[in-house]
């Protein structure tokens, strides 16, 4: 089976989140992928949160910690950006024939 994308992991993790958790989720689905990539100190403080609830989050949300949240984020993004230009690639073949 496929892994869960990790904005549903996010989303659907809100139920069982502490409300300062829910603020880094609110943050990081607002502006999903990018301000995920951010140093941890800048996702609390747009998170209006400090650095150890951003850490907290991501260990609710099934992560190691935020060098591993961060890895499976960067993951996701290079399997789009293949998938994305196999479709390219494959329609510029077509277009050969």
């Amino acid at each position: 089976m496929a892994e869960k994308l990790l904005i549903h992991q996010i989303s659907g993790g809100m139920s069982v989140m502490t409300s300062s958790e829910k603020k880094v989720a609110r943050v990081l689905l607002s502006d999903y992928p990018s301000v995920g990539l951010l140093p941890i100190v800048k996702l609390a403080n747009l998170s209006g949160v400090s650095g150890p609830t951003v850490l907290r989050f991501v260990k609710r949300i099934g992560f190691d910690g935020y060098q591993d949240f961060q890895d499976r984020l960067l993951s996701e993004l290079s399997q789009r950006k293949s998938s994305f230009l196999e479709l390219y690639d494959e329609r510029i073949t077509g277009l050969k024939d």
